[in-house]
């Protein structure tokens, strides 16, 4: 009786997901991250039979279209009821499946870049997908473990699965510093992929476990088009941050 959703926004993308072998209820993912689909996009996958039997929230005359109109008696409001038919003969009925966490405006032109976004991906394979970010991922780790000061997040977690995504911090400069100093770095070596800023609040349960309070990180996120070199010269790059802040 527990409905088990999996927030996939991170994982979808970068790593071979099989709802089933999860054995979840439902899960959600965004569009914008690792299949690199426009921002505002993203996908809601429900099993049917769970489906058909949830409330959304928010409904329109898509999601839950009026299958018969309605009578108002003089000096009595109107009820309006869902599924099932009130005294004013006002009826709506959800759609089946995943349809009725639809609504009726929506921009196609998003949803047609999602597609190719998806597309794509499939077109390279996610297997090939998954094992360049794991590459890349866990060789940005061992280089950043070799720096001084530099400590990786979740370096210990020998038996996890390991992806694209690595999250650090720095002894004695905070990460909004390394992070500006990167993008501005007038070779360019430090804006090799993504970076950003993860503070606390974004992972309360994780950070709660960590022991690191209300902390900041840097989480540099890998896709499979990053190369070697790549991570070389962003370690490099970073270093010098570190030791002119010395």
């Amino acid at each position: 009786n527990i409905f088990y959703l999996v927030d996939a926004c991170q994982s979808v993308g970068q790593l071979v997901i099989n709802v089933k072998e999860m054995k979840c209820h439902a899960a959600a993912a965004t569009g914008r991250k690792y299949l690199r689909g426009p921002r505002g996009t993203g996908f809601l996958y429900v099993q049917k039979d769970i489906a058909n039997a949830l409330q959304p929230s928010h409904i329109d005359h898509a999601a839950a279209p009026v299958v018969r109109v309605m009578t108002q008696q003089p000096n009595q409001g109107v009820c309006v009821g869902l599924e099932e038919e009130n005294e004013y003969g006002l009826l709506h009925l959800y759609q089946p499946g995943a349809a009725r966490f639809e609504f009726w405006e929506a921009n196609i032109a998003a949803r047609l870049g999602l597609g190719a976004a998806i597309d794509v991906s499939l077109a390279i394979g996610m297997d090939k997908i998954e094992n360049l970010c794991s590459t890349y991922g866990e060789m940005l780790r061992k280089r950043l473990a070799a720096i001084d000061r530099v400590n990786v997040y979740h370096s210990n977690d020998h038996d996890q699965h390991k992806c694209g995504i690595v999250t650090f911090w720095c002894n004695g400069i905070e990460p909004s510093t390394i992070k500006e100093r990167l993008q501005n770095d007038p070779r360019g070596d430090g804006c090799c992929f993504h970076l950003s800023i993860v503070p606390a609040t974004s992972t309360p349960l994780d950070s709660s476990r960590t022991g690191l309070g209300m902390k900041q990180l840097l989480r540099a996120s890998l896709s499979y088009f990053n190369t070697e070199d790549e991570i070389v010269l962003f370690c490099k790059a970073l270093q010098s941050i570190l030791h002119s802040a010395a």
